[in-house]
């Protein structure tokens, strides 16, 4: 098909103007966004390429384990109402930016916490970031290249002669137009969340397309593909759920148990679900329409991974079998639906998330460095909304590295799998964070730590065999040729493939530092007051705010604020939270601020910053400024 690329080029050009169309509306007032049906659909930003294409690789190599990814979801949607509605309230409450941002405020407002939790995200996320690179690449590929010589990928060093390269440079200058318009986060980005949502509708009306089309025009409905499957014994035996080779009911609960995890804490999940939240109450019908959209997305995976295998697909092709069964029939219309659903399913993901990330790479990392940096009559707003991104295009850009390191042998559930084993390691200290206040930063970095470094050496090194094969050593005889130390078999745990194993020792590691460091070391008593807030958010009588406990002498004045924030944010920002200070307490710029309504300022500055670069950093900026300026603050005893 030569017409495929102006086909994907006019479809971004839709995206756009979509998301321009969204963002329109929220400027003139109105909103496209805030019901809580594209709130549902925007969700659906948790099916990528992976659910698109990977489901059938998945149901091809190991049957009906591709159920699991969408039972875990499920049963975590039943929770919301009680969970993520928790989240979503006490993420407005203190104004967080991500789920860094989220964690870090919990343990004290730790810019440490935030910029170790940001770090391996960013590392942890690459293989999902190159996972739909890969089906980007491999479908146009297919569609461009069918029936015709040619369509080999070539290798990273003539990257600019690589249209993957140029899609994924694309997809980066998309999100940073429609995610990366302002610093300020915690406004809603409403015109790439309509983009979102459209894309969720393109892919499942594709996918349910090449389902009705495989299952009742090419076969005589489900049961005839059923039956015929049976005739085959490489088919027959995935029917079978516990026996060789589909999975035991183990490796099922730790699938379940990670991809219900991912749907809440990757960070493109909680941006749509928690940051561009609208309303708390749409919660109540995502509860039911999200796990909707995951049984009709799923409904049709084994039609189409054994009526492909019958039509003569082998296990190899698994991964692009939804778009080759249209295509070697000679279906271009559907072809073409059925890539602009996938295409769907992996821009949706890579924009959003490397939106998301990049919040948090300048937040946690960038921005605290270069605050500690004295630069003058420089714009630091302007700056720092362009180091976002290029940090957008950075991440974008990395996953194509990885994808290319990464080979094509990898299926598309390895690739994504990975990434969700390494987003479980924030679970423990987020989870545990909104229920026990005794848990505390020193237990949540080691926690955190410890399990992303098993994680790292179980499952990220070893992906990485195929560009360095000098890594097979370290997988067959571990490190140093120490076989207690093999990746797959560490510490002589034997008979668990790749991501049982990891989640279990990971997740071991994780709790074991969690709760004994958090034990030893004692919180202080800001931490303490914080943890009560989000353990207690629907308590305000069992908080006792740091208001209360503290006091500020020789405060700065509502003018040296605006001074202070028009170098970083920019003065017309600055201004407005000035001015809206100064109107509700009905006082003046230069006006000394006397306690305890300096204490007040101070908080309501710091949560204002938060909004722009998370309460971890907007905390040491206040501190740092205040410190020049010789301000002290007095507890109360």
């Amino acid at each position: 098909m030569d017409y495929i690329l102006p086909i994907t080029l006019l479809y971004l050009i839709i995206l756009f103007l979509i998301a321009y169309i969204g963002d329109r509306y929220k400027e003139k007032g109105k909103s496209l966004v805030s019901n809580p049906y594209i709130y549902s659909l925007s969700l659906a930003v948790y099916c990528t390429a992976w659910t698109f294409y990977g489901s059938v690789g998945l149901f091809m190599h190991k049957g009906f384990e591709y159920i699991a990814v969408y039972i875990g979801p499920t049963f975590a949607a039943f929770t919301w109402w009680h969970s993520l509605r928790k989240i979503v309230l006490i993420s407005k409450k203190h104004n967080t930016t991500s789920i860094a941002d989220f964690i870090s405020t919990r343990y004290g407002k730790s810019s440490l916490l935030a910029a170790i939790v940001s770090f391996f995200i960013l590392i942890g996320l690459l293989p999902y970031i190159a996972l739909q690179i890969k089906a980007i690449s491999g479908t146009i590929n297919l569609l461009y290249f069918y029936g015709k010589k040619g369509g080999i990928s070539p290798p990273i060093s003539q990257f600019y002669k690589d249209y993957s390269f140029y899609m994924a440079v694309i997809l980066a200058v998309f999100g940073a137009l429609f995610g990366a318009r302002k610093l300020d986060v915690t406004e809603k980005h409403e015109g790439m969340v309509l983009a979102v949502a459209f894309e969720a509708l393109i892919k499942l009306g594709a996918f349910l397309a090449v389902g009705i089309y495989v299952t009742y025009y090419v076969f005589s409905g489900y049961r005839d593909i059923i039956n015929q499957g049976i005739i085959f014994s490489d088919i027959k035996k995935f029917y079978t759920i516990g026996t060789s080779p589909t999975p035991s009911f183990f490796q099922w609960l730790n699938i379940m148990l990670i991809s219900g995890i991912a749907v809440m804490f990757l960070p493109r999940q909680f941006h749509v679900a928690v940051i561009e939240n609208n309303d708390v109450n749409h919660i109540k019908k995502a509860m039911y329409i999200f796990p909707i959209y995951l049984f009709l997305i799923s409904i049709f995976v084994p039609a189409i991974a054994i009526g492909g295998r019958l039509l003569g697909l082998s296990t190899e092709e698994a991964d692009i079998s939804v778009l080759l069964i249209p295509t070697m029939r000679g279906e271009d219309a559907l072809g073409v639906l059925v890539f602009l659903g996938g295409f769907s399913a992996a821009t949706g993901m890579v924009i959003v998330e490397t939106v998301a990330i990049s919040t948090m790479v300048l937040n946690h990392i960038i921005s605290p460095l270069l605050f500690k940096i004295k630069i003058r009559r420089i714009n630091l707003s302007f700056l720092l909304i362009h180091i976002k991104r290029a940090i957008i295009l950075f991440v974008t850009v990395a996953g194509y590295v990885y994808f290319k390191l990464l080979g094509e042998k990898k299926i598309l559930v390895d690739i994504g799998l990975m990434s969700f084993c390494a987003i479980l390691q924030l679970a423990p200290a987020t989870i545990l964070g909104i229920y026990w206040e005794k848990i505390n930063k020193f237990g949540a970095i080691a926690g955190i730590s410890a399990g992303f470094i098993i994680w790292f050496y179980i499952l990220f090194i070893p992906s990485l065999s195929n560009s360095f094969p000098a890594i097979n050593s370290l997988v067959e005889s571990g490190l140093f040729g120490v076989e207690a130390l093999k990746p797959f078999e560490l510490f002589y745990l034997k008979g668990f493939d790749p991501w049982s194993h990891s989640i279990f020792w990971s997740l071991t590691f994780n709790l074991i530092f969690l709760v004994s460091f958090s034990i030893i070391f004692e919180s202080s008593k800001e931490e303490k007051e914080l943890a009560q807030s989000f353990v207690y958010e629907d308590r305000a009588e069992s908080e006792r705010t740091i208001t209360e406990s503290r006091l500020i002498a020789h405060s700065p004045s509502l003018a040296d604020y605006e001074q202070f924030l028009g170098r970083i944010i920019g003065n017309h920002q600055a201004e407005k939270i000035v001015s809206v200070f100064a109107s509700s307490k009905l006082v003046k710029k230069d006006e000394p601020i006397g306690s305890p309504m300096a204490m007040q300022l101070r908080e309501y500055m710091e949560n204002a910053l938060s909004a722009y670069f998370g309460s971890a950093t907007a905390k040491n900026l206040i501190d740092n400024f205040l410190k020049v300026y010789g301000t002290k603050v007095v507890e109360i005893f």
